[in-house]
């Protein structure tokens, strides 16, 4: 079986059930297929320029697909349908992707392509296109504010049409000198040496300009390095406890996981949360910077004297006028109690 391809434009997506998109004097609309069959659009094949259209054409990669939008055109091509067997060729239309026609971030339409037979018919005259005809969202609408990432050399990015992505790349000691948004504003590290960065929420600079991630302006980061230092980084507390040989991510070297955001939340909905660390685990909050090794030493440290003094302990008695102090006797067998749970903690 032969594949065949040709391009459409997209006529009918699948939340949009209403009247279709259609030229002048075209036929009534065809029932798109019923709403639990997800992911499937309707086109007009730009070859044609008539008004037939293809209905129920599926996404060809079911595991990594863009939603087109009305009025963008799409790749078709033709492969096995469901009835495909040895002694039957069953054909299925399926989409491959948007034609990136404008190398815009947000959409790429042309709007009524199919239909126009002189270069110097007005679209707008012609009929009243509004992006985002889906009944179920009807505040859709085109952002031309979005920008995209800049793209370096060799790296692999996905990225959505309102500002998040996912970039796989690498650090050069060398180059990459000629880009106007240069790499090392959010990392520097060896050559070659791979590294992946989850963004939502971009700085929006206008569609005809590139940005960078960035750990001021974008809403959302979580950066995964190899031996990358991320020189622009600021922690939201300066001071990250007494333990020496803290490095702030900006100077670190090794590999490391960054989250930053204006809000984090671990919820574990059946197990624990776990906080595991070969050295330490240290807390910053705008009134305390601790170690939590220093931490749970100092709590010892002060049941231990808490038992002593309770006790009576020699060194903690004093003289008074009917003699000695006595201590607390009654609040020893808490103490001793705190102090076991307190030893039964340490490593």
């Amino acid at each position: 079986m032969n594949a065949n391809f040709f391009y459409a434009e997209v006529v009918e997506t699948p939340d949009d059930f209403g009247d279709r998109f259609k030229a002048p004097n075209s036929p009534a609309p065809v029932p798109l297929l019923p709403p639990e069959v997800n992911n499937l659009i309707s086109v007009r094949p730009l070859s044609s320029r008539n008004s037939s259209i293809i209905n129920g054409i599926r996404p060809f990669n079911k595991y990594g697909f863009t939603v087109p939008i009305i009025g963008e055109v799409v790749l078709i091509c033709t492969g096995p349908g469901e009835a495909t067997d040895t002694l039957v060729y069953d054909t299925q239309y399926y989409y491959l992707n948007t034609v990136n026609i404008f190398n815009n971030q947000n959409i790429n339409p042309t709007p009524g392509t199919y239909w126009f037979k002189a270069a110097n018919d007005n679209r707008t005259e012609q009929f009243d296109w509004n992006v985002g005809k889906c009944k179920s969202s009807p505040s859709w609408e085109e952002e031309d504010r979005v920008s995209s990432l800049q793209p370096y050399e060799g790296d692999i990015i996905f990225s959505s049409r309102f500002g998040s992505g996912l970039r796989f790349s690498t650090s050069w000691t060398k180059g990459r000198t000629e880009y106007s948004n240069k790499p090392c504003g959010i990392f520097q590290g060896g050559n070659k040496s791979p590294i992946t960065i989850l963004s939502n929420g971009w700085k929006k600079d206008g569609d005809n300009k590139t940005v960078n991630e960035d750990f001021d302006a974008t809403k959302s980061l979580i950066v995964l390095t190899s031996d990358q230092k991320l020189p622009k980084f600021k922690s939201a507390q300066s001071n990250l406890g007494v333990v020496a040989g803290v490095q702030p991510s900006s100077t670190y070297s090794g590999a490391q996981v960054v989250i930053t955001s204006d809000r984090l939340v671990f919820n574990s909905k059946k197990d624990e949360v776990i906080l595991s660390a070969k050295k330490t685990v240290t807390v910053a909050t705008p009134n305390w910077a601790m170690d939590l090794d220093e931490l749970f030493t100092v709590l010892e440290d002060l049941i231990s004297l808490l038992q002593e003094q309770a006790s009576a302990s020699p060194q903690y008695q004093y003289l008074t006028g009917t003699g000695p102090t006595v201590g607390a006797p009654g609040a020893v067998p808490e103490l001793t109690l705190l102090l076991g749970q307190l030893k039964a903690m340490r490593q």
